[in-house]
């Protein structure tokens, strides 16, 4: 079976995910326990940053996609598992937090039910909510990183580009209390920002 490779990053782009991920961990160490979700469209560069940021921290990463695949390999309709998913990572990250230990989130969020979900979790430990929003600012880029990804998360399909732009809503968070990160895939300068 053929398939096909995701491109090489190149060494520019590697250096500023570097250089964001210092800020970031920078920033975070202040903070514990902390809630931290990465939001944002399919290839948008949320599973890069938060298995970067789970290494760099020592901090579990919860996953919308693996967990749905597992539920798909154990044979639930695709029908059944999207609110299923967003559900078992909440009460990862619950029990998480419940134990006063950070946890990562990497979801779309494209609605504001699990934005809710994940501001009221937050609320429930007393601990801050960092959400981390990806964003490809470079259409172009953005369709050919959908059109070429392979994940290794078995039982997973891949979306095509027109199911990423018409079949997820809007993935912005709208006025968030703190901070948050903007990553741009296309323009590599610090997007540290205060809202």
């Amino acid at each position: 079976m053929d398939r096909k490779r995701s491109p090489e990053r190149p060494p520019a782009q590697a250096g500023y995910l570097l250089q964001f991920l210092k800020a970031v961990i920078a920033e975070i160490t202040k903070l514990s326990p902390t809630l931290i979700v990465l939001s944002g469209l399919p290839a948008s560069g949320k599973t890069v940053l938060a298995e970067s940021l789970s290494r760099a921290l020592s901090v579990p990463n919860f996953s919308i996609d693996p967990i749905e695949a597992a539920m798909w390999r154990a044979g639930l309709p695709k029908t059944q598992t999207g609110i299923a998913a967003y559900e078992v990572a909440q009460a990862l990250a619950d029990e998480h937090l419940r134990l006063r230990h950070s946890a990562i989130v990497d979801a779309v969020n494209p609605v504001e039910a699990p934005r809710a979900a994940w501001r009221n979790l937050a609320a429930k430990h007393r601990v801050p909510l960092k959400i981390i929003e990806c964003v490809c600012s470079d259409e172009t880029m953005h369709r050919q990183r959908i059109e070429s990804r392979v994940r290794s998360v078995a039982g997973t399909h891949e979306i095509t580009w027109r199911a990423c732009c018409s079949g997820v809503p809007n993935t912005k968070h709208g006025p968030t209390p703190g901070w948050s990160w903007i990553r741009r895939a296309r323009h590599p300068r610090s997007c540290l920002r205060k809202r």
